[in-house]
């Protein structure tokens, strides 16, 4: 008789847990933006906050204006981008930007771990010009400004000297492996990747998710930089989470009271 109840009662308790799906968890978040230039120390930016999780996709949303990150890289030597008369050469890239929102799934539940944010801002290239009648050559700002992209096929570019262009192109947020390519040294090319992980549970029962995305900036000359993003998100309760979303949480606590209680 013991043994029936504490079955009915399970299944009373996933019969209730379905119909209460519809209604996201309220869990508190930590996240990290790390971007990685070519050059110069990592970017980052660190928010925290609180989201809604879907108990049964693991689906989440992450607000807009929380990962603000600004930083500027010189090259030396400055790296020729066009060889008309005598030479254009990139000196400084500089950026400043925002995540928009973002909505991620943590893989606990039906969907994979992944999802899409963009960032917005600006970003300048910062070009030494030839100076046709001598002299020290000149250098000015060419902006690139907009979405940029970490969502394919978002793609943002920017008008240089002498019809030459630069265009920035990215790949979504994801667990797995990302590429691009980037200039070496001795004037060939190299392969860039990164990875991320998860999710993983930590030792106190929270989650962590590292997701990267590449983002390729090329230009006309044929010159490549491999930008890379990683995302690292923290949520402290989904152990709980994930109970709830099966079921058990009310099966376990009927199953462990002590008899004639």
């Amino acid at each position: 008789m013991r043994k029936g109840l504490v079955l009915f009662a399970g299944a009373l308790a996933l019969a209730l847990t379905g119909v209460a799906q519809a209604a996201p968890v309220t869990t508190n978040y930590a996240v990290q933006l790390r971007v990685e230039f070519p050059g110069i120390a990592p970017l980052t930016a660190a928010s925290a906050g609180q989201t809604d999780v879907d108990d049964v996709t693991g689906a989440f949303t992450l607000p807009a204006g929380q990962l603000a990150f600004s930083g500027s890289t010189t090259f030396s030597p400055p790296q020729q981008v066009a060889t008309l008369l005598g030479g254009v050469f990139l000196t400084t890239i500089s950026v400043a930007g925002n995540n928009a929102a973002g909505s991620f799934a943590n893989g606990t539940g039906t969907l994979a771990a992944g999802g899409n944010m963009n960032l917005t801002g600006a970003a300048s290239l910062f070009l030494s010009l030839p100076n046709i009648g001598g002299g020290i050559p000149l250098t000015q700002a060419f902006p690139f400004t907009g979405v940029f992209g970490v969502t394919p096929p978002t793609v943002v570019t920017a008008a240089l000297p002498f019809g030459q262009t630069a265009m920035v192109a990215g790949s979504g947020w994801q667990t797995g492996t990302v590429s691009a390519v980037t200039d070496t040294t001795g004037g060939g090319t190299a392969v860039v990747t990164r990875m991320g992980a998860g999710p993983q549970l930590t030792v106190g029962g929270g989650l962590v998710l590292s997701l990267v995305t590449a983002t390729q900036v090329t230009t006309s000359a044929n010159t490549n930089t491999a930008v890379f993003g990683t995302l690292t998100v923290f949520l402290p309760e989904p152990a709980t989470l994930m109970l709830l979303g099966s079921g058990l949480v009310g099966l376990l606590v009927i199953g462990t009271r002590r008899p004639g209680a």
